[in-house]
């Protein structure tokens, strides 16, 4: 005859609170064991309002300039022809790579303009999403 370990039975009960499951079953052998989780829900306070003053200015954006944001998750390295600030860039123009999991992923500028500030350096982690260089428009 099985027995189900203790600690299997609470990981499995932590692994289905956190992905927000309902049930949990487990069988080892002849040994079955079964949960329902129920969330309890806090009744809901009242709050009072709450006045919110700024008190620093906070800068403007430039409406002119434009981000060019990575496309995946890796390795940033520059173009062939590494660019600098000040250059001018085409609609789709290779302005540099990500390299992740053994692949190179080309990344090109959505936009025609004039680079104003290059946000990463070659061999940089970046991020989906991160902005790698501002483009002048």
């Amino acid at each position: 005859m099985s027995a189900i370990d203790f600690d299997l039975v609470r990981h499995a009960l932590d692994v289905a609170v956190q992905s927000q499951m309902n049930e949990v079953e487990l069988e080892v052998g002849d040994a079955k064991f079964s949960a329902i989780i129920e969330k309890k829900v806090a009744p809901k306070a009242n709050p009072a309002p709450v006045a919110i003053a700024v008190s620093e200015q906070l800068p403007e954006l430039d409406p002119t300039t434009k981000p060019i944001k990575a496309t995946s998750v890796g390795i940033f390295r520059t173009a062939k022809v590494p660019l600098i600030a000040a250059a001018t860039v085409e609609k789709g123009d290779v302005i540099g790579t990500i390299f992740a999991l053994g692949i190179s992923t080309e990344i090109h500028s959505a936009i025609s303009g004039t680079i104003s500030d290059i946000l990463v350096e070659d061999g940089d982690p970046v991020e989906y999403g991160q902005p790698l260089m501002e483009i002048l428009v």
